[in-house]
């Protein structure tokens, strides 16, 4: 994340801060077969039905997204799959981990409004060439 992160710094002449709220849902140290056993079933659920732990994380990434979203200017966050879906689900009010499909690099945009996150734009993938879209087809088990 941080590499992606500070070339857009860089082009906009801003240092990069690193938000642990909105990092990796489950430890990325975790090895992967272990993740592929529990990821799966996971982001095919809904966030009401996961233990308190996750879904005080998930409280996190939203509390953290009104908060930086709430001051003047605009604000770039550069996330992973889980954090960007949570805003978009809140948004939304879609209690499904996964509310939509996103590729790799896709833009999502979210506003504040009134203390709520209210979804512009979710996914989209205008910027990247048809060979640079990645990462949708795995986006949700078993999807195409």
């Amino acid at each position: 994340t941080r590499e992606t992160a500070e070339p857009i710094a860089e082009a906009l002449g801003l240092e990069a801060e690193v938000r642990d709220e909105v990092a990796e849902v489950f430890d990325p140290s975790v090895p992967a077969a272990e993740r592929q056993a529990f990821i799966g079933p996971f982001m095919e659920g809904n966030w009401s039905d996961q233990d308190e732990t996750l879904q005080a994380w998930r409280q996190g990434v939203v509390d953290t997204l009104i908060e930086m979203g709430g001051g003047a200017g605009d604000v770039v966050v550069v996330s992973h799959y889980i954090a960007i879906g949570v805003g978009i689900g809140e948004a939304i009010r879609n209690d499904r981990v996964v509310p939509v499909k996103l590729g790799n690099c896709s833009i999502t945009k979210l506003d504040e409004v009134n203390g709520k996150l209210a979804l512009v734009a979710a996914g989209s993938t205008d910027h990247l060439t048809e060979e640079q879209i990645t990462g949708v087809a795995r986006a949700l088990p078993g999807g195409p």
